[in-house]
């Protein structure tokens, strides 16, 4: 008995799994490129950036008084990617709508589907380029100990000197200004622990 109980409820996850085998209507296709347009946001940002927020130590260099700099937050990735869902070129072949509890659904991309990610990609990196970085991010920035460190360093000072000839800095220009901060000091942690295993 219980091994048909265990079989039915087998058969049962297969059946609410593969409901997206089927013809998918217009709408369902619209949805799941919504779907997977959020999944290539984050693929982006994951991929592109070593770091999307610091938490920095501000002027005074009190370790516990932490500052957070987050240049792209939750709604400016959801607006940005409203902006570029349509650059996620999507069929219903594409497409395998998932059911899983009671209610939830949600879409992925068939093993077969081939879709190109490089026009999504570069719409989101556009729209990075055009928006500025809020002034409070920016003055969180550039007032804590840990910017005015890395600005002692001559290649980063390059970097920095690079963003600022048209007098703005960008989203793009911020992430990229994180990302450097944070491998900077990713090296330095790396090298500290050496040190440290090196004098045991």
């Amino acid at each position: 008995m219980k091994a048909k109980i265990f079989k039915f409820a087998a058969l049962s996850s297969v059946v609410l799994l593969m409901t997206g085998c089927m013809g998918l209507s217009e709408e369902e296709v619209k949805e799941g490129r919504y779907y997977i347009s959020k999944q290539f946001s984050e693929e982006y940002y994951d991929h592109k950036y070593s770091s999307m927020q610091r938490a920095v130590t501000p002027p005074g260099n009190v370790p516990d008084d932490k500052l957070m700099i987050e240049p792209v937050r939750f709604d400016m990735k959801k607006h940005i990617r409203s902006k570029c869902e349509e650059k996620v070129v999507v069929t219903k072949h594409d497409l395998e709508k998932v059911k899983f509890g009671l209610r939830g659904i949600t879409y992925m991309l068939t093993e077969e589907a081939n879709v190109d990610r490089t026009p999504f990609y570069q719409c989101i990196e556009n729209q990075l380029k055009t928006i500025d970085l809020d002034n409070e991010n920016l003055q969180n920035l550039v007032q804590s100990s840990d910017y005015q460190d890395m600005k002692k360093q001559p290649e980063f000072e390059k970097e920095i000197q690079e963003i600022k000839k048209d007098g703005r800095v960008t989203l793009y220009e911020a992430l990229a200004i994180l990302s450097s901060m944070h491998k900077y000091s990713s090296a330095v942690d790396k090298a500290q622990y050496q040190t440290t295993i090196n004098n045991l």
